[in-house]
């Protein structure tokens, strides 16, 4: 049920630990719409569940090479490739927090003025659409 490339025209990942809207069952929906009179609206909800939160797992050997590992919602995704995450961290300046640094290139594109115009937008529906929610853990290893 994709319209305009997002579930049910609102969400675009198809994972995730939050909008429990549209994991609800249409059992569930109808049980929450007489309990609450009005839950979270969902346009299209015609054979749900549409989501879900199992994360994409892939498995790796750590050894001894094994410099950092990174952990990321897809909104570093949508602007960096896991090769141009492992660049950024090696090209990283020392002192400088290693999250915020991909967080930074992944919104700017490598443009410090398009960062500082997506950064200066307020919280709000506008903001929602110019940038994602990003969460990043670096975990370096024997360091």
């Amino acid at each position: 049920m994709f319209f305009d490339e997002r579930l049910c025209g609102i969400l675009q990942p198809t994972r995730a630990f939050g909008d429990v809207a549209l994991k609800w069952s249409l059992r569930e929906k109808v049980l929450m719409q007489y309990v609450f009179e009005d839950p979270a609206y969902v346009p299209n909800y015609i054979s749900p569940p549409y989501l879900s939160c199992t994360p994409g797992v892939r498995s790796i050997q750590i050894d001894q090479d094994t410099q950092f590992l990174i952990i990321a919602t897809d909104g570093l995704w949508d602007g960096l490739s896991d090769e141009e995450s492992v660049k950024l961290i090696h090209r990283k300046p020392p002192g400088v927090n290693s999250a915020t640094w991909l967080i930074q290139h992944s919104l700017a594109q490598h443009n410090e003025t398009r960062l500082q115009r997506i950064l200066s937008i307020p919280p709000g529906p506008i903001c929602r659409n110019v940038r994602d929610d990003i969460s990043v853990i670096v975990i370096y290893f024997n360091t």
